[in-house]
């Protein structure tokens, strides 16, 4: 059927039959039970949110690259054997994604003689799941993955975590850029209450203002995400807190030094600087994780081949379809 020619298009009918259509679609939606409410007036700071996280809803493609350092405050006896030794000194590495479409890959990479668990390299090309680990393993599958990785969080998604909580139902499971993409978003979301920011728990500035989005419960423990946001800023996020039920603070990242990369015509409003803190139960950080953006181009040009991993550079190739160990990657 050639566009515009459906004898149902609405808009392709005079004035006054539009008019007609329109009332019988109103009359339609009330006998079907639907309400027909004016829009939602929302707060400044809502809209100013909704806005920078609408911005990776309209991405086509993005690269980014990061320099990171892993501090590990806390490590118990029962920890592994790496995390004992790391405590105490930054361990520093780098990051780099690129995203286009489905297609994806994440490389994080840290000293592998210190911290080589946060060493992984996983990539997606549309047709085939590729997954470096830092044993040199490479674990080859015809479908996509959503399974969360090992290796420094991506700072993208540390950004969007408040839409995106970690429950008990969806742990070790990635968000990825195509399902932010997907997300139909109410406008209910957005509308909360924000108030200023209170100096309890919390070392966020005091001309702050906050606002509570809804959580989940992540091993037993319910939250919920208390997202600040700095008027000095332009209402962007300063920091986001994972808050417990019982009021301890879970998690925290403070975001600083935003910058607006690439080209007018198709830029992003992104923080240089992200710092994340994981909690222990009283309240003392077990671990932190500092990121420094370098770089981030949006929609550029990127070659089928970033989204693949060189067979080479594993020690062995696991084929995941068949569950078995191959002589190389297959095709």
């Amino acid at each position: 059927m050639v566009r515009g020619t459906c004898r149902n298009d609405v808009s392709s009918r005079p004035p006054q039959r539009r008019a007609v259509a329109a009332v019988a679609t109103f009359v339609l939606l009330i006998l079907l039970g639907a309400t027909t409410g004016r829009a939602i007036d929302l707060p400044a700071e809502s809209i100013a949110l909704r806005a920078l996280f609408s911005q990776f809803q309209a991405l086509i493609g993005v690269e980014l690259t990061a320099s990171t350092a892993v501090l590990i405050h806390h490590a118990s006896p029962d920890d592994p054997a790496e995390l004992q030794q790391a405590k105490g000194q930054p361990v520093l590495g780098q990051v780099s994604y690129w995203a286009a479409g489905s297609r994806y890959r994440y490389v994080s990479c840290t000293d592998p003689l210190r911290l080589p668990g946060l060493n992984s390299d996983v990539a997606y090309d549309g047709e085939k799941y590729q997954l470096l680990l830092s044993d040199g393993t490479l674990s080859v599958s015809p479908t996509d993955s959503p399974a969360i990785l090992p290796g420094v969080p991506n700072p993208i998604f540390e950004f969007l975590q408040f839409r995106y909580p970690v429950t008990d139902a969806n742990y070790g499971v990635q968000i990825r850029l195509t399902d932010v993409r997907a997300d139909s978003v109410p406008e209910s979301f957005w509308n909360v209450t924000w108030t200023n920011a209170p100096q309890t728990h919390s070392d966020a500035p005091v001309s702050c203002r906050y606002a509570d989005f809804p959580g989940g419960v992540c091993h037993g423990q319910a939250y919920v995400f208390r997202v600040y946001v700095s008027p000095a800023s332009e209402l962007r996020p300063c920091r986001i807190e994972r808050v417990g039920s019982d009021g301890r603070l879970l998690s925290s990242a403070d975001f600083s030094g935003y910058k607006t990369w690439g080209p007018a015509s198709s830029s992003l409003v992104f923080p240089q600087s992200i710092v994340l803190f994981g909690y222990l139960p009283d309240q003392t950080p077990g671990v932190e994780v500092v990121i420094e953006v370098n770089a981030i181009s949006v929609n550029p040009e990127t070659q089928v081949s970033t989204f693949q991993i060189n067979p080479t550079k594993a020690v062995r190739v696991w084929d995941d379809l068949n569950q078995t160990f191959v002589s190389q990657a297959q095709p």
